[in-house]
């Protein structure tokens, strides 16, 4: 998860190479494969897939083995109708075990099903595809124990697959490697300052850090760093509030609002979220800062519940929440 230019897409042509020939540097202590592999290499689009990958991999079109691969391990290539030209299908590639790999670029473009059907030794996912994909490339690696590589800048925030690797357990054969500018010694220093004042302000971290952008559907599209401030003791003549939702068929919410009404600031000083519990138990996790702090609540709070027949917003009020006393 890596910063532009920063060398993530040549890296992991780098170890497609050495996967798909059998050919490791000496170095090299993570997956060998002693045997030919079938590998997808994924990719936004067919220009993309042209443009990176195949270029990464093979060199331009007409010099092929100026690229990561060898000229003397391509062994054929192939091509798609792709309604772009030159767009490659399949490489076959020559393994030291004397067969040959194949290695197929696809694209995102593709429907969810034409990921499915084929078990895979390698997968690497160049640019964050949707969870959909995602899940499907995973799952091809079932039966070989194949690994799956994914070289991408979070410009689409943090969403499920971004939140896959983040949020990910120790232990659970995932891992993740930010690269920022700092650590590209190749881009040039000056150029670096000019692309960082050009970039607008919430695509600075994403673009040159690796670090999830805020994403296309922020309700204000500023950088974090501009609405954020290190943790303070919140004064007591600071106004309090929770806006809650229930979580009727979805996870139950608060977020825990401080206002200085001297310098008209609002500060989101905590939230909460979970699925699958009772009233009972949102109500016990949003009074941890208090329960005298009021709680504001949507018009379903009148929905009552099927057991009892008493409207929600009565049953938070009953487990000793200070309930508004209109939504």
């Amino acid at each position: 998860m890596a910063g532009n230019r920063t060398g993530k897409s040549r890296t992991a042509a780098g170890e497609t190479t050495a996967h798909g020939t059998g050919q490791y540097p000496k170095w090299w202590d993570g997956r060998r494969f002693s045997e030919p592999i079938r590998m997808w290499c994924g990719s936004e689009s067919n220009e993309a897939s042209r443009e990176i990958i195949q270029r990464a991999l093979l060199g331009p079109e007409g010099s092929h083995g100026t690229g990561w691969l060898p000229k003397k391990s391509i062994f054929k290539v192939t091509y798609r109708q792709a309604g772009v030209s030159e767009v490659v299908d399949t490489i076959y590639v020559r393994h030291i075990s004397g067969g040959l790999s194949t290695i197929t670029l696809k694209t995102y473009e593709q429907e969810r099903e034409k990921w499915g059907g084929v078990p895979l030794d390698v997968c690497w996912l160049d640019e964050e595809p949707d969870m959909g994909i995602f899940t499907e490339a995973l799952t091809r690696l079932l039966d070989r124990k194949g690994i799956l590589m994914m070289t991408f800048t979070p410009l689409k925030g943090p969403t499920e697959v971004v939140r896959h690797f983040l949020e990910a357990k120790p232990g659970s054969g995932i891992y993740v490697k930010n690269v920022s500018w700092d650590d590209a010694p190749h881009l040039d220093k000056d150029e670096k300052t000019r692309l960082w004042s050009s970039y607008p302000d919430y695509e600075r971290d994403a673009r040159a850090k690796g670090t999830p952008m805020l994403g296309s559907g922020a309700v204000f599209p500023v950088a974090d760093s501009s609405i954020s401030c290190e943790p303070f003791a919140i004064p007591d003549h600071f106004y309090r509030i929770n806006g809650m939702d229930f979580g009727i068929d979805h996870p139950g919410a608060g977020a825990f609002l401080a206002i200085d009404r001297d310098s008209g600031t609002i500060y989101v000083y905590d939230v909460y979220k979970i699925s699958g519990h009772t009233p009972v138990y949102h109500a016990a996790a949003m009074k941890k800062h208090g329960d005298w702090i009021p709680c504001a609540w949507p018009h379903d709070g009148f929905v009552r519940e099927p057991g009892s027949g008493t409207p929600l917003k009565d049953l938070y009020r009953a487990q000793g929440l200070r309930m508004l006393s209109d939504f």
